[in-house]
């Protein structure tokens, strides 16, 4: 099974993209694909264990940022068996967490929110110039 089920989440959540090379899997061994302030769900090259499972997980911030790292439970867990290579797919919920890594994630969460909005509304604006006639 690839993705849980998404009818159980509290909470809205927003893709993640690198902010810059630092922010890529060189230094994990995941991606953060989307999260919210309750979990999130990561892509792996290699298993990072079994379901219920904690694991840490590292906000892919710029290098400018104090690294935020977050206790996270494994709540599900698939793979996608490719010819070359498996990928493992986890869908995680964020542990309870100090004041200042729950203000960091909030944060984190925020800057996402924005990011997004802005992406689409730069999409929206490509597209009615594109209809516009000159």
């Amino acid at each position: 099974m690839i993705g849980g089920d998404s009818n159980k989440r509290r909470k809205r959540r927003l893709p993640v993209r690198p902010v810059d090379a630092s922010a890529t899997t060189l230094t994990r061994p995941y991606r953060i694909l989307d999260i919210s302030t309750s979990g999130c769900s990561v892509e792996s090259s290699r298993p990072l264990g079994p379901v219920d499972s904690a694991v840490p997980i590292e906000l892919p911030v710029p290098k400018r940022i104090e690294k935020a790292v977050l206790r996270a439970k494994i709540v599900w867990k698939g793979e996608d068996k490719g010819e070359e290579k498996t990928c493992y797919r986890y869908g995680l919920s964020f542990e309870p967490m100090d004041p200042e890594s729950h203000q960091s994630l909030d944060r984190y969460v925020d800057f996402l929110r924005r990011d997004f909005h802005v992406n689409e509304l730069d999409q929206a604006w490509r597209k009615l110039k594109t209809l516009r006639p000159k």
